[in-house]
């Protein structure tokens, strides 16, 4: 009876609060919005993150639109409106190291603002430290690239003229046509969306004096490139720039004169992104003031991955050509890494577990963050230091710096809790054609290693197409036909053309070839006894028996439908299959050579007659075993093919081959 008299109670004091929350208050699921004095405070409410099992503790990350044109980063923000009227707020959550399902996203609610409570609003802390790349125009996101989620772009302009075009490019050509698919965009500014058909592009940078390049992946990178150019400089970057884009979309954009803008684009990731999980891919902004002068490109790195983690390995390009990468040419890679904890991390580690084929030797560091000078005798605190152990992995060593912690109360830039390498490193020479993978553990000061994920490189596949010379040898005469005293064939070199897939490594590929070459091939079948009588000179000739000879001119085709092929190493390689012959006369003559009497004396008399082309001969099948020694992946080789055919002989086939 005293229990259900306190909860009576305690129920009857609790209704009055609920029914004096303030006005504006939401509390449906997602998060909530409590109206205060002059501002407003949003609050998530998330499911609870859920630890993966010998993972590390899962967290949140935001990202606030109040729908006004001003976002932050905070976990609960408060915000002023300055004008009064219904806005639609939405929150962007991403769940870090967590197990469960990701929170709907975006989460949008309306937010009425009423006259009495608007004011001069205030920029949040993501807005002071936007623009750190060039201090007029920036790109940034909220998340990396996950197939299946979506991902929103921000656009700040903070321009001297504040009015103009922007174009974000995205779909690069190298990973295929598709993988970012524009849902909405916001208008807070003005912003309309023209048809990227309607709009000359070459008027936009007709006018334009100067570039400013700048990039970006979490924190921005210190290399800012401002030049000069021609008109006939600045077309030719750009159209050099929109060629590597499959997508481009086109914005007029305009705000107050050195006032922030910022602009808020939805894509969603498509599942054809999971190719390239564990690739760098990159979304270019460009804005053209309306009067020219100044353009602004800011390129944004953004890591395709399975899952969010903000310590991972990437590589720029993950499906590549095997030409090209044949050539030596540098691989870009960026490790990247967020102290979670509350402190700062003074020595921060990374083993780079680089793959097999990639020469540790050859690397060579772009840019890092926390930005500091290399160790030196005169320099051993703040500094970085770079060494190759002997199992070939590279330790990048952070040595007493200070990178805070994302649990620090005063923390206020999320970037300022993370930190970066990009460099890039050469392949070895001997490059097979096959998936490389590599991965890095980083070392928090003494704390146990956190092991990313596993970058991975592919080539696409492709073909090969080979040239061939090719030279045929008798070694064993087959069997000649009854009629047939003698048989001599004389073939020059024939040309041939191949296809096989490209570079193939070890294991068993397929591979088909034709040839084609002239054979010129003399027929002896000796005395022929057949009586019969011959017109030579308008006399008449009888006879009983007459020599025969047949000179024809033949273009054969040999096919190969059909052959298996397998590398041994980087020079050597083996085949076995089948190659078909078919003979197809071209020309032939006959000789005949009589021997009539006449008054009683034996002559000797000759007649040469044009004969019949006639039909195909019959196809040769002739397995063969096949040994080529060169360059067989890509290059010249040479080869020699045993070929059998039966009662017809055996042969050799010796030949010069390019693969290309």
């Amino acid at each position: 009876m005293r229990n259900l008299l306190l909860f009576l109670l305690f129920s009857a004091m609790a209704a009055p609060a609920y029914a004096q929350l303030p006005a504006g208050t939401d509390s449906t699921a997602g998060f909530e919005i409590v109206a205060g004095k002059d501002d407003f405070e949003f609050r998530p409410k998330l499911r609870p993150l859920q630890v993966i099992p010998g993972g590390r503790s899962p967290f949140y990350t935001y990202l606030w639109d109040f729908g006004d044109g001003h976002f932050s980063t905070d976990s609960m923000p408060r915000h002023r409106y300055a004008l009064p009227g219904n806005y639609t707020v939405q929150l962007y959550a991403v769940n870090n190291y967590d197990d469960g399902k990701r929170p709907p996203r975006p989460v949008k609610r309306q937010n009425e603002v009423s006259e009495a409570m608007a004011s001069v609003t205030s920029p949040s802390n993501a807005e002071k430290n936007f623009f750190s790349a060039n201090g007029v125009f920036q790109l940034a996101k909220n998340t990396n690239a996950l197939p299946g989620e979506d991902m929103l772009l921000i656009a700040g302009l903070r321009a001297p003229q504040g009015k103009g075009h922007l174009l974000i490019l995205t779909n690069e050509k190298i990973y295929g046509p598709g993988g970012f698919k524009q849902r909405d965009a916001s208008s807070y500014y003005g912003e309309k969306q023209l048809n990227p058909d309607s709009v000359d592009a070459a008027k936009l940078w007709a006018s334009v004096s100067q570039i400013t390049v700048t990039q970006s992946g979490s924190p921005h990178y210190n290399n800012r490139q401002d030049r000069k150019v021609t008109a006939d400089e600045a077309n030719q970057y750009f159209r050099g720039l929109f060629a590597q884009y499959n997508t481009k979309q086109v914005y007029t954009v305009k705000s107050e004169t050195d006032k922030s803008a910022f602009s808020f684009i939805q894509y969603d990731i498509t599942p054809e992104m999971l190719k390239d999980t564990n690739a760098m891919v990159t979304i270019t902004g460009i804005y053209f003031p309306e009067d020219g002068g100044d353009a602004y490109v800011h390129q944004l790195e953004v890591p395709v991955v399975a899952s969010h983690d903000p310590n991972r390995m990437s590589l720029k390009q993950s499906r590549m050509s095997y030409r090209m990468m044949a050539k030596r040419k540098e691989m870009l890679y960026k490790v990247q890494f967020q102290n979670d904890g509350e402190g700062d991390a003074r020595n921060i580690r990374l083993e780079i577990d680089l793959p097999a084929n990639m020469d540790p030797s050859t690397f060579r560091l772009l840019q890092l963050s926390p930005n500091c000078p290399p160790c030196s005798d005169s320099i051993t605190r703040g500094c970085w230091e770079q060494t190759v152990k002997e199992d070939k992995t590279i330790v990048f060593n952070f040595r007493w710096i200070s990178l805070p912690g994302t649990k620090a109360k005063d923390i206020s830039n999320e970037d300022s809790t993370k930190g970066f390498i990009r460099f890039v490193v050469k392949p070895r020479k001997k490059l097979p054609n096959q998936a490389f993978r590599g991965r890095t553990a980083i070392y928090f000061d003494k704390n146990e290693p956190i092991i990313t994920n596993t970058a991975t490189g592919r080539f696409r596949k492709s073909l090969s197409p080979i040239v061939f010379a090719a030279h045929q040898l008798s070694i064993q005469d087959g069997d000649v036909d009854k009629e047939v005293k003698s048989m001599r064939s004389r073939q020059a070199w024939s040309l041939g053309v191949g296809l096989s897939p490209l570079a193939p490594y070890k294991k068993l590929y397929w591979q088909v070839e034709l040839y084609g070459g002239t054979v010129q091939q003399q027929t002896d079948y000796g005395r022929v006894f057949r009586p019969g009588s011959v017109t030579i000179d308008g006399v008449d000739y009888n006879y009983d028996f007459y020599e025969r000879k047949v000179s024809a001119r033949i273009l054969r085709l040999d096919v190969v439908p059909v052959q298996l092929r397998y590398n041994i190493g980087h020079f050597v390689s083996v085949g076995a299959g089948v190659q078909c012959k078919l003979d197809l006369p071209l020309s032939a003559e006959e000789n005949r050579t009589i021997y009539p009497f006449v008054n009683g004396q034996e002559r000797k008399l000759s007649q040469t007659v044009e004969t019949n082309k006639g039909g195909t001969g019959p196809i040769r099948f002739r397995p063969f075993a096949d040994i080529n020694i060169g360059k067989i992946l890509l290059g010249p080789c040479i080869g020699a093919r045993y070929q059998f055919d039966g009662k017809q002989g055996q042969y050799v086939q010796v030949y010069g081959a390019w693969r290309l």
